[in-house]
């Protein structure tokens, strides 16, 4: 190859070099000159707001646990379904029930709920089956206790006998829970 070629090559060379150089500024210099699209904001959502999928939320007396009332429901046979939840929103155990040795323990969540008629100023109880056992969830104890593991929950359930027909909203008393107050009833 003689000198001239030679030359005219690395000059191609250099060009082509330098062209690159010149578009690859330009193209970060245009990047840099877009204005920054700001982040989505993040959704303001607090520990009770992202649990508050039910009817209403109130603190147990164990600090760290909400209840979440779930469904007040008029079902068949005269009856109301109540559900909730237990959630412990700390990261630490919490014993929600200890035993007492009774054959009650496994309805400790249940049995000393009630619902109270505003209309007619009357408390219905918890239905009892034939054998007397509530008409609710039956949660075993483990060890002698329940316990809620950090960000865990429970769910459970009472049946109680319907007010009247015209009673539209009821109070729900759930041991060691504020009152959940005029809450209406679903069909």
């Amino acid at each position: 190859m003689k000198k001239q070629d030679l030359l005219k090559w690395a000059i191609r060379l250099l060009l082509v070099a330098l062209g690159l150089i010149l578009a690859s500024s330009s193209f970060l210099m245009a990047q840099q000159k877009k204005p920054i699209a700001p982040a989505a904001p993040a959704k303001a959502t607090s520990e009770r707001s992202a649990i508050q999928e039910g009817l209403g939320v109130q603190d147990h007396e164990i600090e760290g646990v909400e209840v979440v009332l779930l469904e007040v429901k008029r079902t068949s046979g005269d009856t109301i379904t109540v559900k909730w939840k237990y959630r412990n929103k700390t990261k630490e155990n919490k014993e929600l029930v200890k035993s007492t040795s009774s054959w009650s323990d496994a309805y400790q969540f249940s049995l000393n709920a009630y619902l109270i008629d505003p209309v007619n100023k009357k408390k219905y109880l918890v239905l009892k089956d034939e054998k007397g056992n509530p008409v609710a969830a039956r949660h075993e104890l483990k060890q002698l206790v329940i316990t809620l593991a950090p960000g865990q929950t429970i769910s459970t359930w009472a049946k109680f006998p319907a007010p009247p027909a015209q009673v539209e909203k009821v109070s729900i008393y759930i041991p060691s829970v504020p009152p959940f107050e005029d809450i209406p009833i679903t069909k």
